[in-house]
């Protein structure tokens, strides 16, 4: 690890102590913490985006038949005549 040095308001400082605290860890180990979550990628942290079939199999599910030709005419029945 390489030691670096930050400027904190004291309510920040004061937050993260008590977080530290409640978590029985060092204040240090707490930001190492915020600081890997924020930066983590964000596709791996919620997947909220499906593929073109699994919406289509979703919608089917509801009774609602997607058009036959929906793959081909996409930005036809998305934006209207394109």
């Amino acid at each position: 690890m390489i030691r670096t040095q930050i400027y904190l308001p004291k309510s920040q400082l004061d937050k993260l102590r008590q977080k530290a605290r409640r978590e029985n860890a060092t204040v240090s180990h707490v930001i190492r913490i915020m600081i890997g979550a924020d930066l983590a990628p964000r596709r791996a942290k919620n997947k909220k985006s499906e593929s073109f079939t699994e919406a289509v199999r979703r919608i089917n599910k509801l009774g609602t038949r997607a058009p036959r030709d929906l793959a081909r005419n996409m930005d036809k029945y998305l934006y209207g005549n394109v």
